[in-house]
């Protein structure tokens, strides 16, 4: 496996959008998933999505997302909880980008 992207919308569906098998990570696929500009979620290190064991990831949101009054991502915000192993204080909104795959593919994503 190289890696693949998923998005996580505010209702908690969680849908598979692009499967890297032989290609770079493109930045404009996670631009696209949260329609616009892309911030890093700090300390979401791993993430178990439905169906799946935890594996390692990079994670992104709008980084205008309070700023656009985005609809809130319960359940994003409640996987990164976990992955922090705290209760964060933000809640995450809108359309979340979840990037997992082996670790050369996800070093070339950050």
């Amino acid at each position: 496996m190289r890696g693949k992207l998923h998005v996580i919308e505010p209702d908690g569906q969680v849908r598979l959008l692009r499967e890297y098998l032989d290609e770079a990570f493109d930045t404009e696929d996670a631009k696209k998933a949260v329609g616009g500009q892309i911030e890093i979620v700090p300390r979401f290190g791993t993430v178990a999505l439905p169906g799946t064991v935890a594996q390692p990831c990079v994670v992104f949101c709008n980084e205008d997302g309070k700023a656009f009054r985005l609809e809130l991502n319960p359940f994003a915000t409640s996987l990164w909880s976990e992955a922090a192993g705290v209760p964060m204080q933000q809640i995450l909104r809108g359309p979340i980008a979840v990037v997992t795959g082996d670790g050369s593919f996800l070093a070339d994503v950050v």
